[in-house]
């Protein structure tokens, strides 16, 4: 190639203006070859010409128009490309000529340099081209390096292969951008759930591969890594490069939790980290150990302990939780988990396979397996079908004996009782509300660790309470100076109630009415149940929050009806009120469902008319 130059028009000098006060250009930049060219659209940028008569130029790197590298500015989206097909160089130049005028044709190989609103070198983002035969990706996928290859990641691998960054152009089957920092263009890119993306919202490293998610992840084990966070614009993203961490068990084992006593431990200073039991807590442990031997597969042998929940096999030999007994008979599982592999005894429904209904030995863990079948050593003789485990030793004439130690219904411990929370969204628990349904008697207060129930004493006790069964001395009973004359031999001799005036004693079977026809005093009815039927001498029904009212069947024209919810939480539990046969404006029914409001009812004949709402 020695003594080639570029064919043109030779020059002696620069090209320079006719005089100083001249104001024309000397050249155009958008004929020039290379270089920095600026043009309106991307349909003129890939227009710009190779030279198809004379190829490749004798430099090797350009031809008409095009030469490796050049940077070309499109006015109307205000983005710089620059023409790079993602080679090495010295790739480049064992290329034929006939590879590379191809290589600089290919509109392809326009790569995103500058995006919009950047100036030149403004750092916007930190990407490199790679080059990996067949490498699979698509725009959004995470990846990593295992040292070998570039791979997607997950929150489940992240630990072994770290995440670098996110694929923010695909060339070809075998080349790829990859963006470690900065702004990407991610108007199709998705969540897992296939969903698109939020302007504004955090995306984490999924447990699916090369995903993103916008739920936090907190399995344990998982790697908890955000991403990308999408902007406001909902199509440009920024690619986030923060230190993941390992979720691990911060909280209560299960080995602890099995120890802890309600008379000598406390969850002080404690978490628990899995929903499965989360709960409240009542009653005893039910800890129990069946020590089983002499089975005709020692394999089975060894010391199986009860577990919480109430496990049986089905009909169908599934393993499922259940309610508690089954034909009076306590279904409580039991695991073995020294030596290995793991052995259950469990309560048995299924017959096929020549099992039979009893309890029965099972290969694995029952706790592990729920909606699985596990196969089972069936019993030699008679199958055990007691009602429950006393402490002691069984045969049943066959080949399994039992040494059994603790009881189902002793202990010190706590049970595990109904949830606590309501239900569960994104990994994160929705909480039950705490309230006393009758909030004279019972109150509901806390400390840093404990929610208490607290009210009257009962028993033995002066101060009365919610139920008079049980009470010993009747002193406070009553209102005023009492409802009894006398006590004989802890009888009350009640009172008479007579009526004075205008005063008329209605008895409604669970309570006493006293009403009177005075302009100033209304028909009071304060109930304690959650069903009550209006009468039409009722002038004013304070209800129970959750209770249901149903107006007065055959009310006289003109009756006024007030409702109040006295409990102060209809908010949470709804006061149902039924037209009783007869609507209430245009409807069969109305509610209350503020915190002590009320609503006032008059009958017109034909409807009831509600005439005011109070909150």
């Amino acid at each position: 190639m020695a003594g080639q130059y570029f064919t043109g028009t030779l020059l002696a000098s620069p090209v320079v203006r006719g005089s100083s006060g001249d104001t024309y250009g000397t050249h155009h930049s958008v004929l020039g070859v290379g270089g920095y060219i600026e043009v309106g659209t991307i349909a003129q940028r890939n227009a710009l010409p190779v030279d198809s008569v004379n190829g490749i130029y004798f430099d090797g790197l350009s031809s008409g128009q095009r030469r490796l590298g050049m940077l070309v500015h499109v006015l109307e989206e205000n983005n710089i490309y620059r023409l790079l097909p993602n080679v090495p160089y010295p790739q480049w130049v064992g290329y034929t000529n006939t590879q590379k005028l191809n290589a600089l044709s290919n509109n392809a190989n326009w790569v995103l340099f500058i995006t919009s609103g950047s100036t030149f070198g403004g750092g916007q983002k930190i990407s490199t081209d790679i080059y990996q035969l067949t490498h699979g990706f698509i725009v959004g996928n995470v990846i990593g390096y295992n040292g070998t290859i570039y791979i997607k990641v997950s929150s489940l691998t992240a630990s072994t292969v770290e995440p670098l960054g996110i694929v923010s152009t695909v060339k070809d089957l075998n080349n790829f951008t990859l963006t470690y920092a900065g702004y990407i263009n991610t108007t199709n890119v998705v969540d897992y759930s296939g969903g698109t993306l939020n302007a504004g919202k955090v995306y984490y490293l999924s447990s699916l591969l090369g995903k993103i998610t916008k739920n936090l992840p907190t399995n344990l084990n998982e790697v908890s890594k955000p991403v990308l966070v999408a902007l406001a614009s909902g199509n440009t993203s920024i690619v986030l490069q923060y230190r993941g961490f390992v979720q691990s068990q911060q909280g209560v084992s299960i080995g602890q939790f099995n120890t802890y006593t309600g008379t000598t431990q406390q969850f002080l200073n404690k978490t628990v980290t899995g929903a499965t039991n989360i709960g409240y807590f009542s009653g005893y442990t039910g800890v129990q150990h069946l020590v089983i031997s002499n089975t005709a597969n020692s394999s089975y042998n060894g010391t199986y302990n009860s577990v919480y929940n109430n496990y049986y096999r089905d009909t169908n030999g599934i393993i499922r939780i259940g309610s508690p007994t089954f034909g009076g008979v306590l279904r409580r599982g039991y695991v073995r988990t020294s030596p290995t592999p793991i052995k259950s005894w469990i309560y048995n429904q299924y017959i096929g396979a020549s099992n039979q209904v009893g309890w029965i030995l099972v290969n694995g863990d029952i706790t592990q397996s729920v909606g699985n079948f596990l196969t089972a050593y069936p019993a030699v003789g008679a199958m055990y079908t007691g009602i429950t485990w006393n402490t002691g030793a069984y045969n049943n004439g066959g080949d399994v004996v039992l040494s059994v130690s603790g009881s189902l219904i002793t202990g010190t411990t706590y049970n595990i009782g109904g949830p606590i929370y309501k239900d569960k969204q994104y990994q994160q628990l929705r909480l039950r509300t705490i309230v006393s349904k009758n909030n004279k008697t019972i109150n509901v207060t806390y400390d840093d660790n404990f929610v208490y129930l607290s009210g009257a004493t009962f028993s033995g006790s002066s101060s009365g309470g919610t139920k008079i069964s049980g009470v010993t001395d009747a002193v406070n009973i009553g209102s005023g100076d009492g409802i009894y004359s006398s006590k004989i031999n802890n009888i009350l001799q009640l009172k008479s109630l007579i009526p004075s005036g205008n005063t008329t004693i209605i008895d409604k079977g669970d309570s006493i009415i006293i009403h009177s026809s005075g302009s100033n005093v209304i028909n009071v009815i304060m109930l304690n149940t959650l069903t009550y039927t209006a009468t039409v001498n009722d002038e004013y029904i304070g209800a129970l929050s959750g209770s249901t009212i149903n107006l007065t069947p055959a009310p006289n024209i003109g009756q006024k009806l007030i409702i109040a919810d006295i409990s102060g939480c209809a908010y949470l539990k709804n006061i149902m009120i039924n037209g009783n046969g007869m609507n209430i404006n245009d409807s069969t029914s109305a509610i209350i469902n503020t915190n002590y409001g009320s609503l006032t009812f008059v009958n017109n004949g034909n409807f009831w008319n509600p005439i005011s709402f109070i909150n």
